[in-house]
């Protein structure tokens, strides 16, 4: 019995520790924020043609070359928190490859707020939350917009606590990944104008990394790698020909990730491909297209028409 107690008495300290520790990191008071969603828009022309507001205040620009994070429109009153891509000045290849709320658009005069308990939310001009990172009262102690185009949220060790990289929308940035222990899938958007779930999908699970059209409820396979325990990770990477040299192309792949040993299938009927690829690096790599440049600011898009694209830029054309 006196064990038990003491026992008892220990997982007590050790969870009142625990709990105010994470209690004590915080977000400093002076890197806190609220965006209202107000104001004039910017003046590039934008993927969907969009009207957009850049998303920056005293402390934080959002602008980390090429990603910015932005609100936009493609029809009045109706805003998407989102994350855009593009190269200065040549405003055509303005792209957007990360939405936090598509199935949900925001108001005139919604919120995004950073708060000292480290939770990010999206608000609506009614005040009903319609977006957030879960993360309050975990520690975060930060948030930052990576070169890669991560958006995360840290605590005071740099771990991330959440990132934009774990809920990709219909596009893949480079070294990011779907998974089937977790977001194992990218959606389509309806069309330009409705970038809502629309009907293809690409799906990471046990059967491959298939193609789907949602026709009437019924899930028709059109395309991808219907192979048996194809991976457990599946990664959008770009990769240079020659790690010796600085002006080598770049080879756009997926990479593939198993997590334990998977057995081997045959090259016939589950082995087969549909997409005109070819397999490299021993099989774990799919090679999707080479670039006679740098290729690190590339992205994989399932687009609206169900087409799975891969584009990129030209990293020498910034002013």
């Amino acid at each position: 019995m006196a064990s038990q107690l003491s026992s008892l008495f220990f997982q007590f300290i050790f969870i009142s520790v625990f709990a105010f520790a994470t209690t004590l990191a915080k977000v400093p008071a002076n890197e806190t924020f609220e965006f209202i969603n107000e104001g004039e828009f910017g003046d590039r022309i934008i993927e969907y043609d969009a009207s957009y507001r850049v998303i920056r205040n005293d402390v934080y620009t959002f602008y980390t070359y090429p990603f910015r994070l932005c609100f936009y429109n493609t029809t009045p009153d109706a805003y998407i928190f989102a994350m855009r891509a593009g190269i200065p000045n040549d405003e055509s290849l303005m792209r957007w490859v990360w939405d936090a709320n598509r199935n949900d658009p925001v108001h005139e005069n919604a919120t995004l707020k950073f708060g000292e308990d480290g939770n990010f939310v999206l608000a609506d001009a009614d005040g009903r939350v319609v977006w957030q990172t879960n993360t309050a009262n975990k520690g975060v102690t930060g948030i930052r917009l990576l070169p890669n185009g991560n958006l995360v949220l840290f605590d005071k060790n740099g771990k991330f606590i959440w990132q934009s990289f774990d809920y990709p929308t219909d596009t893949l940035l480079v070294g990011q990944s779907v998974k089937i222990n977790g977001r194992n899938k990218l959606v389509s958007r309806k069309s330009d104008m409705d970038g809502s779930d629309g009907p293809y999908s690409l799906i990471l699970d046990h059967n491959g990394f298939i193609m789907y059209l949602n026709n009437l409820g019924q899930q028709l396979i059109y395309g991808g790698w219907p192979t048996k325990d194809f991976a457990d990770i599946v990664t959008f990477a770009a990769e240079p020909e020659d790690v010796n040299k600085t002006n080598t192309p770049y080879e756009l792949v997926l990479s593939l990730t198993h997590l334990q040993a998977q057995p081997s299938t045959s090259p016939a009927g589950n082995g087969r491909r549909l997409l005109q690829v070819r397999p490299i690096g021993g099989g774990s790599t799919i090679n999707l297209n080479k670039v006679n440049y740098n290729g690190t600011y590339s992205f994989l898009r399932l687009g609206s028409d169900g087409n799975l694209r891969a584009f990129t830029y030209f990293p020498q054309r910034v002013t």
